[in-house]
């Protein structure tokens, strides 16, 4: 949902572009010689400048407007880690949304060897650190790891030192937003990310058959 100062100034910058098209248009339509006649110390060819440097004008100011709105406050994340083996060659998947539902960027990366625990603890921690990159102040956040999901809500308790370790950082970087929702999800709605983790994966393995160092930290924005 917009808020109702992003929804004024869209509109504010929908109505400069509006009227430099108009302005615009006039410079080259029988609107000149009408101007021409209302007037008469302005040669034909000196008011086509002038409107024509007008409609510049307010095209650099409704740009410059847009450039100055906020981004949108919430972004919703689908995360997934994946991992051949356990622990195994690794990778993770994380795919986001605006709060009006349009689709903003997916990232997959390899992350070399580990578990599938700390690869979902990678994936969550790679979708945090980009949303505060792109300036979100609260964050919706869908995995199919449901241990992840309970550690991270408190429900279940972090034994694991490794995971520990992920599990202060996330936590270090949830303080960062104003609002966080963490949800478990059926993998059946976790699709894309699932994808996106196992296709880093396989992009290293196939590396790996040529006899390349797999690429690590591979990002498709």
């Amino acid at each position: 949902m917009r808020t109702a100062s992003g929804s004024s100034t869209g509109k504010g910058e929908t109505d400069l572009r509006r009227l430099a098209d108009i302005l615009g248009a006039m410079a080259h339509t029988e609107a000149l010689a009408t101007l021409s006649e209302e007037l008469p110390d302005l040669s034909p060819a000196a008011l086509r400048m002038v409107l024509e440097q007008a409609s510049h004008l307010l095209q650099e100011v409704a740009a410059s407007r847009r450039s100055r709105q906020p981004a949108p406050r919430s972004l919703v994340l689908h995360i997934d880690g994946a991992a051949r083996g356990n622990p195994g060659p690794a990778g993770i998947g994380v795919v986001m949304w605006d709060e009006a539902g349009d689709f903003r960027e997916e990232h997959e990366a390899y992350i070399g060897e580990a578990t599938n625990n700390v690869a979902e603890y990678e994936a969550l921690l790679f979708g945090l650190r980009k949303a505060r990159e792109l300036g979100y102040t609260a964050i919706k956040v869908f995995s199919d790891s449901e241990l992840i999901v309970r550690q991270i809500r408190g429900e279940y308790r972090v034994k694991h030192p490794r995971l520990r370790k992920f599990y202060d950082q996330v936590q270090d970087l949830l303080r960062s937003f104003d609002a966080v929702e963490i949800a478990h999800v059926p993998r059946g709605m976790n699709t894309r990310a699932d994808l996106l983790a196992n296709r880093a994966i396989e992009a290293a393995l196939r590396d790996r058959q040529k006899g390349a160092a797999p690429r690590r930290g591979r990002g498709a924005g």
